[in-house]
């Protein structure tokens, strides 16, 4: 759950020094989990001094047994309370793990059906489409996020009181879908909170009654609960931003999506439930085969790439390719990060929560399940881990060159035997490579080449699929389809009236840090320009409609529906729930 959702910015050219891969873990003899102690502590303190971080609590399960857990810092940094394995935390989108168990628990009684339409049970459920005559929505595809919905309605998504989350039923009435149901992987906490109505729907009683009663309450998380207000819930840690100064975490509408407040532990025995076959504490919370099908890859799509969900649980990991599979979720609030990690074939797995904003949880459980793997097994990660085979879908997408909408925005691509890519300001020469790859050297100023060393583990592939010619990305193990080619075409004169700059009306209910939205005209194309916090991106706005345009590319947010109304001189724009108004020249602010 990211606090700054209409910024799509992918690292499509640009790799992170965060994201190299660590040094392996040092040799542990076979159950030592006293060398493990000292390690994940030396660990933990390195990036607690690093980031700024306050408290810190993790767990690591052995199968149905937490073999260790430990708290680092501070649940209250001012009043002097430390953060222990059972202090309380926001977990933000781990919460979907909940939520799947509880459609799980339900389908396991013949109450509802993975595959069958979410209006089955939700008979006001619709969203407008622009492909009518395709298959429902399924509870399948919500918990693999390939429904197609819109990522997020973001007014009224946080605030000191938020609306309730079944609220978004109602207002899905009025959006558009992005894509067909089953089209491609694109994550959406509005699909989240359809499932948990279906829940609530079905069950009869209030989604945290519910969960409580059927979820939390039989697997023993005895300290975590489902709220609408934090402030309700006993024992939460202090938030902290990226400096370490106290802030006040606010609510949250989506309680099915992000609602979790739970600790350590008990997220540790909801890891132990899955590798005793759903059972917990004597009882069977999930009949073997629903425990087991939130692990296993569900259907995937040739626009998915290397990219393979469970329900609800992420399972590209490629750096725990010499271990098996492995599983998990990562979750995000204005103050609090978590990460729930589970090496599925070894039965080991580590939770890690945290109350900083600075915070890298995915990294950390990254480090602490290799060590956990390695007391357990003995296994470490190979020098040089092998490449997986992967064969791109489609055909060759022929001369690349033109134009491309991509998650990095607007991209261009020139015409030769090695093409020049420029995107976000940037430019990089293409070679032509194996498997009809092309492997990427940035160029400096828009000249000087550097070298290819820099872009060693990333290459692009122009791939047409389906009749659409698409642009994947290879990150090391990973490939991901990031743009689709775009067509100049004329831009109707309704939208040539909405160039401009815009005000977000309502910001203090979205609690969205924007610093400027912007119509603007780039390469003959229509372009939605945004910046927040010192980032910003022109992402291709594409006509659709008369009034209508959607946001171009692949992914996340792309291809959701922006929508012009308004008179002249009272232009607005309404996009995933949110109001802008178009400045007149009177107004204009220099930015």
């Amino acid at each position: 759950m990211r606090r700054r959702v209409l910024i799509i910015l992918a690292a499509l050219l640009i790799p992170l020094a965060g994201c190299l891969p660590a040094a392996a873990p040092p040799a542990f003899a076979p159950g030592d989990w006293q060398a493990f102690d000292q390690y994940a502590a030396d660990l933990i303190g390195r990036e607690m001094a690093r980031y700024n971080l306050v408290g810190v609590s993790a767990a690591v399960v052995d199968g149905e047994r937490i073999v260790w857990t430990k708290g680092f810092g501070y649940a209250d940094a001012a009043g002097g309370v430390p953060a222990t394995p059972d202090t309380v935390y926001s977990t933000g989108s781990v919460a979907k793990l909940l939520n799947a168990v509880a459609v799980l628990r339900l389908c396991d009684r013949g109450a509802i059906a993975l595959d069958r339409p979410v209006s089955d049970y939700l008979a006001d459920f619709s969203v407008r489409t622009r492909w009518p005559a395709l298959p429902p929505v399924t509870l399948r595809h919500l918990l693999t996020h390939h429904s197609g919905l819109p990522g997020d309605l973001v007014d009224d998504m946080w605030g000191e009181d938020p609306p309730y989350f079944t609220a978004i039923v109602a207002r899905l009435r009025d959006e558009y879908a992005a894509y067909p149901p089953g089209y491609m992987y694109a994550y959406s906490n509005v699909g989240s909170c359809l499932a948990g109505a279906v829940v609530e729907r079905v069950a009869g009683e209030s989604y945290a009654a519910f969960m409580e009663r059927e979820v939390l309450r039989p697997l023993g998380m005895g300290r975590s609960a489902f709220a609408r207000r934090p402030q309700t819930v006993a024992g939460l840690a202090k938030g902290y931003d990226r400096e370490g100064r106290e802030q006040k975490e606010v609510a949250i509408r989506d309680m099915p999506a992000g609602g979790l407040y739970a600790s350590a532990v008990d997220l540790g025995r909801f890891l132990a439930m899955l590798f005793t076959d759903g059972r917990s504490g004597g009882r069977q919370i999930l009949s073997p085969a629903s425990a087991a099908e939130m692990l296993r890859a569900q259907p995937s799509t040739p626009l998915d790439g290397t990219f393979r969900i469970g329900l609800e649980f992420f399972l590209d990991y490629p750096e725990f390719a010499y271990a098996g599979r492995v599983a998990g979720h990562g979750g995000e609030t204005y103050l609090f990060r978590s990460h729930v990690l589970a090496a599925v074939d070894h039965k080991v797995g580590v939770v890690v929560l945290t109350n900083s904003a600075g915070a890298r949880s995915r990294a950390v459980a990254v480090e602490l399940l290799k060590a956990a793997v390695a007391v357990k097994t003995g296994l470490v990660p190979p020098a040089a881990a092998p490449q997986p085979a992967y064969s791109l879908p489609g055909v060759p997408a022929g001369d690349p060159a033109g134009y491309y909408g991509t998650a990095a925005g607007l991209a261009s691509v020139t015409a030769g035997d090695r093409p020049e890519l420029a995107v976000l300001g940037r430019r990089v020469r293409l070679t032509p490579g194996a498997d009809g790859w092309y492997e990427p050297e940035l160029l400096l100023g828009g000249v000087v080449p550097v070298p290819v060393s820099l872009f060693k583990d990333l290459s692009v592939a122009f791939r047409t699929v389906d009749g659409d010619d698409v642009v994947f990305l290879r990150d090391g193990a990973k490939v991901s389809a990031v743009g689709r080619r775009a067509a100049p075409a004329p831009i109707p004169a309704r939208w040539l009236r909405h160039i401009g700059d815009y005000e977000l009306l309502g910001a203090e209910n979205s609690q969205l840090k924007l610093d400027r939205f912007r119509i603007a005209l780039q390469e003959d194309f229509l372009v939605a320009e945004l910046a927040s916090a010192g980032e910003s991106g022109r992402f291709l706005l594409r006509p659709v409609a008369d009034g209508e345009a959607v946001l171009y590319g692949l992914g996340r947010r792309m291809m959701e529906t922006m929508t012009a109304a308004g008179g002249p001189g009272e232009e607005r724009l309404l996009f995933a729930g949110l109001v802008f108004r178009k400045l007149q020249p009177e107004e204009y602010e220099s930015f």
